[in-house]
């Protein structure tokens, strides 16, 4: 009469994998995929954390679970995520300014509530005259939103939503004291 090994703890085999009851023996199934060794020897989690932080941001953590690297969420300040990428938020232009990032006059983008519910909006940021952020731009009757960067062919839902950023823009900008409005 055969004994069945794997009637009591698996028969000594991994509990990640699955015993075989043979004629006077058993056998172990292998190790499920995002692990290595054998069922008889025991399965251990790959973990790719240890090495370049598993390919997250290094501002993220790496957690290994069953093989599979996860990145955490970007810090407080920060936009992207773990996996891709995390950037500062800069709030108004004169942050690029003054940490060095400034590449002349031109279109950046800028995130005025951080990591807040609004998006990031791409504003013109006048380098040269001290880092102002540019938001309006009136000439003549015509309004021209977020300077050269909208052309014509938008719809008006969109044009309404460049109001609704730039109004929200605006209003943080002024609330926060970092930038006085030039009109």
């Amino acid at each position: 009469m055969d004994i069945n090994e794997c009637a009591t703890s698996n028969g000594g085999c991994d509990l990640l994998t699955t015993c075989t009851n043979t004629g006077g023996s058993r056998a172990c199934g292998v190790c499920p995929s995002g692990y290595t060794g054998t069922g008889a020897t025991g399965c251990v989690a790959i973990t790719d954390c240890g090495t370049a932080n598993g390919g997250c941001d290094p501002l993220t953590t790496c957690t290994n679970t069953g093989g599979v690297n996860t990145c955490g969420a970007c810090p407080a300040g920060y936009s992207g995520t773990g996996a891709t990428r995390c950037v500062r938020n800069r709030v108004d232009c004169y942050q690029f300014l003054e940490l060095g990032e400034s590449t002349g006059d031109g279109l950046y983008t800028i995130d005025p509530d951080g990591s807040g519910s609004s998006l990031p909006a791409q504003v013109y940021c006048d380098m040269t005259g001290g880092g102002w952020t540019q938001i309006l731009d009136q000439d003549t009757d015509a309004l021209r939103w977020m300077r050269d960067s909208w052309e014509s062919s938008r719809t008006e839902e969109d044009n309404i939503e460049v109001r609704r950023v730039a109004a929200e823009a605006i209003a943080f900008l002024v609330s926060s004291r970092r930038s006085d409005p030039e009109v």
